[in-house]
C-alpha cells in the first residue's frame, strides 16, 4: 500500500482529465474511473522503484484491476511482466500512460507511443526476425542468417548528453549499444565521449540499421 495522501493526489489528477466523468477510491489503493463515454477502468495505484513478476503478480492475485499505475518516477519495468500482464489484459505505466488509456475506447491493449515507434523501426529491418523487451529501455534484437543477437538500450531524449549515457549505464547495465531513438533529437559530443569511455557504441537510427546488417563487433 502507498500513502493515502499520494492516492488522493493521484485521484485529483485523474479527475482533471477531460474524458473522466467521475473517479473514486473504492478499496485501499484502488480507484474506479468512469469515462464520459466508454467502459469503466479499475486502477491499482502503487509505488515501486522496480516492477517485477513478484510484486506485479502479488497485486494481480489480490485485486481485480484493468490498469496498474506506478506513481514512482523513473521506475524500471522488468521484461518478465509484459507477457504476464498481456495474458490477463492488464495495462500498466505512469500517470501519463493512464491518461492515454483513458482517452482510448478500451482499457487494453496499450503500448507507449515511444516503445511502439522503436519496436516498429527495429522489426522492419530485413535482418531482424524478433525483438524481445527485456525491460522498459532494453531490447534484445534477434537476427537471422546466423547473425548474433544484439541488446540495445533506447533513449528518446531530445538531447542525448553525457548525463544521459551515464544514467543509462547505471540503470540498465548489460547492453551492447545505445540507440538515440528520437528522430528529431541531437547527440552531444560529450555523449559520444562518455559512450566511448564506457566502451559502448552510441548510434542514430541509420547507424544502427547499418550495423545490424553485419556480424556484431
Amino acid at each position: 500500500m502507498i500513502e493515502r495522501s499520494l492516492v488522493t493526489w493521484t485521484l485529483d489528477k485523474i479527475r482533471t482529465h477531460d474524458d473522466v466523468s467521475s473517479a473514486e477510491i473504492i478499496e485501499d489503493d484502488l480507484i474506479l474511473i468512469k469515462r464520459l463515454s466508454g467502459i469503466e477502468i479499475k486502477v491499482g495505484t502503487f509505488s515501486f522503484s522496480e516492477l517485477n513478476l513478484a510484486n506485479v503478480s502479488g497485486i494481480v492475485n489480490r485485486y481485480k484491476v484493468d490498469f496498474l499505475l506506478n506513481v514512482k518516477s523513473e521506475a524500471i519495468y522488468k521484461g518478465e511482466i509484459y507477457n504476464f500482464l498481456d495474458d490477463r489484459k492488464i495495462s500498466f505505466g505512469s500517470l501519463s500512460d493512464l491518461y492515454r488509456v483513458i482517452s482510448q475506447n478500451e482499457n487494453w491493449p496499450y503500448l507507449h507511443r515511444d516503445v511502439k515507434f522503436v519496436l516498429r523501426g527495429l522489426q522492419q529491418h530485413s535482418k531482424v526476425f524478433k525483438v524481445e523487451r527485456l525491460d522498459n529501455k532494453r531490447l534484445n534484437i534477434l537476427r537471422n542468417r546466423n547473425l548474433s543477437s544484439v541488446i540495445i538500450v533506447a533513449t528518446n531524449d531530445y538531447e542525448v548528453n553525457a548525463e544521459s549515457i551515464r544514467k543509462l549505464k547505471d540503470d540498465f547495465n548489460g547492453f551492447d549499444a545505445i540507440l538515440a531513438s528520437n528522430p528529431i533529437g541531437r547527440i552531444t559530443s560529450q555523449a559520444y565521449s562518455v559512450a566511448s569511455m564506457l566502451n559502448v557504441p552510441l548510434y542514430t537510427w541509420s547507424e544502427l540499421y547499418s550495423e545490424l546488417n553485419k556480424p556484431w563487433k
